[in-house]
């Protein structure tokens, strides 16, 4: 397979990127598992956690450990690996990204109960809490080796693991190799008439080019690939033998609150209205989703679209479709709120559009770039990095824009709307906005759909109606390309690969394994 790039951690109490989590969620496991069900809904099935009771308004939590849950040197994993990550996690010196996201559990209630019984007290309510066990951050550690080993305990030959897979081998920016673990409680077993075929290896390759990528597939050096090996130049010759599958992420334009010349509203909403998503996805060619809310609509059940329009019509004395507004281009709104804006066009001729160095990354900045110039006649400097120091550079010298997306860590519109609350470490244009964040955080806590649904609404009509805190562009559409032999390969809506049930079914005879 083809990772695209280094992944620039496997700590999964640090990790805040889909790279990193391909290898993660192959090497370890939690108290639940991501699956699917019968109507392909993402749902969280026993992990190390064979089973458990949730009481007291959903603020308390039991879980029942395996007692064949082992490490990869032969350790039982225990209730007490979790508490250890919890406390490591929500340490402030370790400053984890997702650290707010796990604040909601009181370290001073929760406990081993034994080394089989996890008890977990919240602070509040949390609807969405049992799908963060299933995710990186509720995974166990190994405080010993963490000690031992300091900043090298995730190397090859260092690293224990609980999960299907091992790492073992690393060579940096080159090739990281996984291997079947003996020791995974949950593998199939000699008895099923699959386990001759499974897969023993997985060899990620580090390939930023995505012709090259493509090459090695076609020419049988990769087994199977997706949107990070495919050039947009043969997306749409590969249709009729690729498989398309919606997923849980939005791509969306930042703004650097913070500094000139975005924290102006007004600019911000001539920014946004100035682009024709629908144009957009056309051109970029991947088969995305026009898309102009931060919620993606596949979650449409926690928020109100139609009343989101209407707020929109009256606020602008429009009438409109949801399709026309998912389209979001409005250039005359665009150029009425760019003449409104305290900066003149002088003034804003000099801005900086960052992205990563990847091909559709490229297409992308290019075509906003054509845009704004179109739209706005303001043309903005287009700055390309490597991944994981574009990631960095988000974090330590916030531009004045840039292109990022978010994939769902749970099936759950509080993994969107969370990222732009006060405290959150992704929120790397510092979007502040008390009202919303009181909104996100609160309907999180709440179990009543329709209850839900008005504070989601509201929150979503804040940060992008409102404020444009943020440019919507699209939900992105995962492509898959694989060879006929590999069979039992499962892509979920947050696309996240679960590779421990794939088999290789390499002669005919095979194909109906």
């Amino acid at each position: 397979m083809n990772l695209g790039s280094e992944p620039p951690t496997l700590d999964w109490n640090l990790a805040n990127d889909s790279t990193s989590f391909d290898i993660i969620s192959n090497i370890m496991i939690g108290l639940t598992r991501f699956a699917l069900d019968e109507n392909e809904n993402i749902i969280a099935k026993p992990g190390v956690a064979d089973s458990w009771e949730i009481t007291s308004n959903n603020t308390e939590y039991i879980f029942h450990l395996n007692p064949n849950a082992k490490w990869t040197d032969g350790k039982k994993v225990t209730a007490q690996d979790f508490i250890d990550s919890f406390q490591r996690l929500l340490d402030p010196e370790l400053a984890a990204p997702y650290a707010d996201l796990l604040s909601i559990i009181d370290l001073e209630q929760t406990k081993a109960t034994d080394d089989q019984t996890l008890f977990i007290k919240l602070k509040r309510p949390a609807a969405y809490f049992i799908y963060l066990t299933a995710y990186g951050l509720c995974l166990p550690i190994r405080k010993d080796l963490i000690e031992k080993y300091g900043r090298n305990w995730t190397e090859p030959g260092k690293l224990v693991t609980n999960g299907p897979f091992y790492l073992s081998d690393w060579h940096h920016e080159y090739r990281i190799s996984l291997k079947r673990s003996p020791n995974f409680h949950q593998r199939i077993l000699e008895s099923d008439p699959r386990y001759t075929k499974l897969v023993q290896e997985l060899k990620y390759f580090m390939i930023q080019e995505q012709s090259s990528a493509f090459n090695l597939y076609e020419n049988n050096s990769l087994d199977w690939i997706d949107n990070r090996s495919i050039p947009l130049s043969v997306m749409r010759k590969i249709k009729d033998r690729a498989q398309k599958i919606p997923v849980l992420r939005n791509t969306y334009i930042g703004f650097n609150h913070q500094k000139k010349p975005f924290d102006d509203l007004n600019l911000r909403k001539a920014f946004s209205y100035a682009i024709d998503r629908k144009a957009l996805v056309e051109i970029i060619g991947k088969g995305d989703l026009a898309n102009n809310t931060w919620i993606p609509p596949s979650l449409g059940q926690f928020f109100d679209l139609n009343q989101i329009v209407q707020e929109f019509e009256e606020k602008h004395n429009l009438k409109i479709t949801n399709d026309d507004y998912q389209r979001g281009f409005f250039p005359e709104l665009a150029k009425k709120f760019l003449a409104k804006s305290k900066y003149s066009k002088e003034d804003l001729q000099k801005i900086k559009f960052r992205i990563p160095n990847i091909d559709s990354s490229k297409i992308l900045a290019e075509t906003l770039q054509a845009m704004w110039l179109e739209n706005l006649g303001i043309k903005v400097q287009i700055e390309t990095m490597e991944w994981k120091v574009f990631l960095s550079s988000l974090r330590d010298d916030t531009p004045d824009i840039y292109r990022l997306n978010w994939g769902a860590d749970y099936p759950d519109p509080d993994t969107f709307t969370s990222l732009f609350t006060l405290n959150n470490q992704i929120n790397y244009g510092q979007f502040q906005n008390k009202e919303y964040h009181e909104l996100s955080l609160l309907a999180g806590t709440i179990l009543d759909l329709d209850q839900r649904k008005k504070l989601y609404t509201k929150a979503e009509s804040i940060l992008t109606l409102e404020q444009n805190a943020i440019i919507p562009l699209f939900i992105d559409t995962q492509t898959i390309l694989k060879k006929d032999y590999v069979k039992g390969l499962k892509i979920n809506a947050m696309d996240i690969s679960f590779l421990d049930e794939v088999i290789f079914a390499k002669n005919a005879s095979e194909n109906g394994v």
